[in-house]
């Protein structure tokens, strides 16, 4: 019995080692097979993430610049800010003052975001890089989210600013006797613009008994376009500017979403892999 029981010992050990060798031989078949594999493909790979991660390098420090110039905008709107109130309604008092702040927040928030991707995709080869450029990815995705739904709410409240400032710049001139600020303001909108009344040099006439200021005029001629029409222009026109700046910033957010996410992945997965192998 005791024999018996040694020689089935002795042929279970066999068969266990046995078995070893054989996961052995496969493992190694394996990792040459997938070395192989890797040496056809990584070079590729790599090439294409160098390429990406230099795009983001660049792209994201552009980024970071023009945050910082429309942040500048933003505090220089903030302070001119004043003026253009005159020219309004209370209620687009509030849309102006919260435009205003609206882009010193989103100057900053890029500026930061920007600075984040480009120190991401310099280091992504290492962890915190990698957990960098995954944190600017979801934050760069809740930015276009967070855009494309202010771009909807703006284009909804179009009208409203239009006849908002049309009747604000009706109201400011009809108080102009009594308030010299209102005055003043008129002249230096009429110098810019290059205007005159609300709809026509006629409106000094008719409403307020005065001949025109100085600054109604072209020369010997008044100026043939009211104010009203001159203003709402250059509003739209300087729109259809910050729309296009806008889908430019969108085009390169989404490319800086995909190429953050391909980066991070494939730098991570090659990371295991070399791990592994």
């Amino acid at each position: 019995g005791g024999v018996f029981i040694n020689v089935y010992n002795i042929r279970a050990d066999f068969v266990s080692f046995s078995l070893t060798i054989q996961r052995i031989i496969l493992s190694t078949q394996l990792n040459k097979e997938m070395a192989g594999r890797g040496k056809r493909v990584f070079p590729v790979l790599d090439f294409c993430r160098r390429f990406v991660q230099f795009v983001l390098v660049v792209v994201n420090i552009i980024v970071a610049v023009l945050g910082f110039v429309v942040f500048i905008v933003g505090i220089v709107a903030k302070i001119s800010e004043r003026t253009y109130m005159l020219m309004s309604t209370d209620s687009t008092d509030e849309e102006i003052s919260s435009v205003t702040t609206m882009l010193i927040v989103i100057g900053l928030l890029i500026c930061i975001v920007g600075a984040f991707g480009a120190v991401g995709a310099m280091f992504v080869t290492t962890t915190g890089g990698r957990g960098i450029l995954l944190l600017y990815s979801v934050t760069l995705s809740l930015l276009v989210i967070f855009e494309f739904s202010g771009g909807i709410v703006a284009g909804v409240k179009r009208n409203e600013l239009d006849s908002g400032f049309r009747l604000g710049i009706n109201d400011s001139f009809m108080h102009i006797p009594n308030h010299p600020t209102y005055e003043d303001s008129w002249i230096e909108f009429q110098q810019n613009f290059k205007c005159c009344g609300v709809n026509s040099y006629t409106d000094w006439i008719v409403y307020l008994n005065t001949t025109p200021p100085a600054t109604c005029y072209n020369g010997t001629e008044p100026w043939p376009n009211g104010c009203a029409d001159s203003i709402v222009s250059w509003l739209e026109s300087n729109v259809i500017g910050l729309a296009a700046v806008a889908l430019l910033f969108a085009i390169l957010q989404v490319f800086g979403v995909i190429g953050s996410c391909f980066v991070t992945f494939y730098t991570s997965q090659k990371s295991n892999y070399q791990k592994v192998v």
